[in-house]
């Protein structure tokens, strides 16, 4: 009990968030829209709230009405609309309900917790005049709970143990009295069933399993937007689920530029189409479960992605936004050079694979070349000329390089120098924990101070023979640009980026939307922490800031909270 305890509070307090499963099933932060989600899910339109008074009154599931808690799904409905209720969920399971006797626990308080929906069509959506439906599920926030830990935020309350089946477990790789869902015929169920097979190390089950559910996704080509759009995936939470297991999968069978590969990207553009753009809702309201799957999905295996587009930097090539999440260098057009640089992360000790997404038209000679650069020493760490060999044309690969942190005080980019050779997209830069340094004394059942607690955690990458699968067909990436206004070379802003500042002044205060700035070392410059656009607060300088649900700042291990 007492190492969950510990495991909990360090995954949700750690400078750099991330979460660890079993089975190698990890989570790591999006940026800029998982973080965008999240911030927007725990805002005044979210649906994160505080529970003062938690009502039990009625049931939605009529095989759980009792004398004292009938069935009357309309009546809940109507009811919570504002108060905050709880009824038990498809499995019977029910919120605050810790020693497991059917009831609401009594309580002063209750806490923080997600209810399943603010009335919300888009992100951003701030008016809630189609009602809420504040009833908070243990179901929806089990889901939940595993996005905070991937975010390092506040966790929601009320949860317990529960001696039985909970389908949302398998999401963290934990098999325990989990059996696979029969006769399915959804994208849901088919994707939980495909994680426990790869968490059992069924490997022909689980690849099984995926093309069955991309077949019954039914994927159409875009031309237009170079991507596959889904048919069949008509529930906005299915994306998350069948991105989630298609990467996993990915990584456990070595898909590197196979079918896997193809449909996490296309997953992957779709869900930020989704987040991005208001009309892709139609009259669907966004839920906790479509959200948290969102932000689960985009960080699937990862410890953190970024953006070609919106979380890196770029020069001034010219290069183009394309409408599936690219960014683009074109020969004939763009100028031979950095495409994207940055985004000046700082890491715990360890060693990690940073995996590029990156197609090419007819390629020839050296593509691109890929590098880790440390900002803090400036060298090189791992450097890796891409052939053309690499690729097949106009299809998604990923292409990797291996890197040792051993000063969590420096600043990284994850860089791609393009060398002009022919048109080229780079979709996002995945940063994957190969494993982390090992923590200086072990974890006992002592008490432990915060530097023990919070000590890294040793992973081990999954390990599986590559899967054979047929080329996916597609029409050819376009020659002529997309016509876009040119990138500049100010810092990109997104929220609750993990940083370290350097000993240097920024030139001048640049406001941006979201929370948190960095001012990147090819200037002068120092970090400055905001919420909207007004600066309140500055770190000193030789620190490490975090921005996003509060403030702190570090000097080596010891970290102490800030207040705007």
């Amino acid at each position: 009990m007492l190492l969950t305890v510990i495991l909990s509070l360090c995954l949700v307090s750690s400078v750099t968030s991330y979460f660890q499963g079993s089975n190698s099933f990890s989570y790591g932060t999006h940026y800029p829209d998982g973080v965008n989600v999240a911030t927007y899910m725990t805002g005044p339109a979210g649906p994160w709230k505080k529970i003062d008074q938690l009502q039990y009154i009625w049931n939605y599931y009529q095989q759980f009405a009792t004398a004292n808690h009938p069935f009357d799904k309309e009546a809940l409905i109507s009811y919570a609309n504002g108060p905050t209720t709880t009824a038990r969920d498809a499995n019977g399971y029910l919120l605050w309900d810790r020693n497991h006797d059917n009831e609401v626990d009594n309580s002063t308080s209750y806490g923080y917790a997600f209810c399943e929906h603010s009335g919300s069509r888009w992100i951003g959506d701030n008016q809630n005049t189609r009602g809420q439906f504040t009833n908070f599920w243990f179901d929806d926030n089990t889901l939940a709970n595993y996005m905070t830990l991937a975010l390092g935020i506040q966790s929601p309350s009320g949860l317990s143990s529960q001696p039985g089946y909970v389908r949302w477990q398998i999401i963290s790789g934990d098999n325990t009295n989990w059996t696979p869902y029969s006769g399915t015929g959804y994208p849901d169920t088919l994707s939980l069933n495909g994680l426990y097979y790869l968490s059992k190390g069924d490997m022909n089950s689980a690849i099984s399993t995926w093309y069955q559910l991309i077949n019954l996704a039914a994927p159409q080509w875009d031309q237009n937007n170079q991507q596959y759009n889904y048919t069949a995936l008509t529930d906005l939470y299915y994306l998350g689920l069948v991105k989630t297991f298609t990467d996993f999968l990915a990584l456990a069978t070595n898909d590197v530029s196979g079918t896997m590969t193809q449909h996490s990207v296309s997953l992957r553009s779709v869900i930020l189409s989704a987040i991005q753009t208001k009309q892709q809702y139609g009259n669907h309201l966004i839920n906790t479960e479509t959200m948290s799957s969102w932000i689960l999905g985009l960080g699937a295996g990862a410890y953190a992605v970024y953006e070609s587009e919106t979380a890196l930097q770029h020069n001034d090539g010219p290069y183009f936004y394309r409408p599936y999440h690219a960014l683009s260098a074109v020969t004939g057009i763009s100028s031979k050079g950095y495409m994207s640089f940055g985004p000046y992360a700082s890491l715990p000790l360890g060693t990690y694979s940073v995996d590029f997404y990156l197609r090419a038209h007819q390629p020839t000679g050296t593509v691109v070349t890929i590098e880790v650069h440390d900002a803090h020493s400036d060298v090189i760490l791992a450097q890796s000329d891409v052939p053309s060999t690499s690729f097949t044309s106009d299809l998604w690969s990923v292409v990797s390089v291996q890197f040792l942190v051993n000063d969590s005080s420096h600043v990284y980019e994850f860089r791609t120098y393009w060398q002009g050779n022919c048109n080229v997209d780079l979709a996002s830069v995945r940063v994957r924990v190969v494993g982390f340094a090992a923590p200086p004394a072990p974890i006992t059942t002592q008490a432990l101070t915060t530097a023990q607690a919070c000590a890294p955690l040793t992973t081990a990458p999954v390990t599986s023979a590559p899967l054979t699968s047929a080329a996916v067909t597609s029409s050819p990436l376009s020659t002529s640009p997309i016509t876009s206004a040119k990138l500049t070379t100010s810092p990109v802003t997104s929220g609750r980026l993990t940083t370290h500042a350097p000993v240097f002044t920024c030139p001048s205060r640049q406001s941006g939307n979201g929370i948190g700035y960095y001012c990147d070392s090819k200037g002068t410059g120092f970090i400055e922490c905001w919420a909207g656009n007004s600066y309140n607060f500055q770190c000193p300088a030789g620190t490490g800031c975090r921005c996003g649900y509060g403030v702190e700042c570090s000097r080596g291990g010891t970290r102490s909270p800030c207040t705007f």
